[in-house]
């Protein structure tokens, strides 16, 4: 059951994340939008046993890697490809910190899972643009991504991961309120007796 709560919400925030992006774009003009499938890796993180969360990870990875195609230079000219992998393992890497810090989190907590939106999402964001760089070395034979700017993407992406730490309080308290239908069943840890 909990696979299907987890696709259904997946299908739910990568819509919304797609067709918002226009709305929460800020400043209006090619600014930064929130990411809520971040949010999503991050709660399932929080509250799924290790082998779901590094699977769940993956698959939002490669997700993002679909819906985002990028801009190719090759010899037809700027093609926009989608490209599996940078998102993927970061979403990966991202998960695997939050898996080493949810021992010491109140998992119960929004404001929890916005401190690891940021801390996750550093390492995510990091491992697909030092990934995404790579692809870009001349003496590789692959064709390069149009317009890359390696500050600039991260510069980018940074002022996107706190908008996306803003945006996970209210998401991250609607994924917490449906905690049952998910029922992953980890012992939540509290502030009055650890867990319970």
């Amino acid at each position: 059951m909990r696979h299907v709560i987890f696709s259904l919400t997946l299908f739910v925030l990568l819509t919304l994340e797609l067709g918002l992006k226009q709305l929460l774009v800020i400043p209006r003009d090619g600014g930064v939008t929130p990411s809520f499938t971040l949010i999503l890796m991050v709660y399932v993180a929080l509250s799924a046993p290790r082998l779901i969360v590094i699977w769940s990870a993956v698959v939002i990875g490669l997700c993002i890697d679909f819906v985002n195609p990028l801009p190719f230079i090759n010899d037809r000219g700027i093609i926009a490809v989608p490209l599996i992998g940078p998102s993927s393992l970061g979403f990966l890497a991202g998960a695997i910190v939050v898996l080493e810090l949810r021992s010491l989190v109140f998992r119960q907590s929004p404001v929890a899972i916005g401190v690891l939106v940021i801390m996750s999402g550093l390492i995510y964001h990091l491992v697909a643009v030092a990934l995404l760089t790579l692809r870009g070395i001349p003496w590789l034979p692959t064709d390069a991504i149009a317009h890359w700017d390696i500050s600039g993407q991260l510069v980018r992406r940074f002022f996107e991961l706190i908008y996306s730490s803003l945006m996970s309080l209210p998401v991250g308290f609607l994924l917490l309120k449906l905690d049952p239908l998910f029922g992953y069943g980890l012992p939540v840890r509290t502030a009055r007796s650890g867990t319970t």
